[in-house]
């Protein structure tokens, strides 16, 4: 389990464009399906000030180039992986803290804002970095993630952004 916590306070970004590499770099590819690493989540805190640096798709929160984690204006959650994306309909809260957890077993994910998990995604990328891959915070300036017309990184706080990966095959329960 890798974790970053942004010293003693969280990662503020005041303007669409900000970025921060977030330390986390994968010397061997991490591989979700069940003969390989196994379960894998990434979770964090966010604490949106505003829903639409984008006005047409809201902000990204965390990406590279095999991933990409975004709000939409409406608050919603997105997580782009694979061939597609899922979308988790509880919205964020404005202007308060707001608990974002993605879990991966092989092709299939889930989302969840604020403990209510969305509808199961089956069709996400397994290996989820490549080895040299590196996991960004913030703005995708030169379009060089997946998705890459979805550039404008959130307006807000982040902390507590965490790796785990378990080695099991289950996804959470409650």
């Amino acid at each position: 389990s890798s974790q970053t916590k942004f010293g003693n306070n969280s990662l503020h970004h005041l303007v669409y464009n900000d970025f921060l590499d977030a330390n986390f770099d994968f010397p061997t590819n991490l591989d979700t399906r069940v003969t390989a690493q196994g379960r894998t989540v990434i979770s964090l805190w966010f604490y949106p000030t505003k829903l639409d640096p984008d006005p047409n798709f809201g902000g990204v929160l965390l990406w590279s180039d095999r991933i990409k984690l975004y709000h939409r204006t409406s608050g919603t959650v997105v997580y782009a992986s694979g061939t597609t994306s899922v979308e988790n309909t509880t919205p964020l809260t404005l202007n308060a803290w707001n608990f974002i957890r993605v879990e991966q077993v092989g092709s299939d994910a889930t989302l969840s804002v604020n403990g209510v998990t969305g509808a199961d995604y089956p069709n996400a990328d397994p290996i989820l970095f490549f080895a040299g891959d590196r996991l960004y915070v913030g703005a995708d300036n030169a379009g060089a993630g997946k998705l890459n017309t979805i550039t404008r990184g959130f307006e807000g706080y982040v902390d507590h952004l965490t790796i785990n990966v378990t080695g099991d095959s289950a996804f959470r329960t409650s």
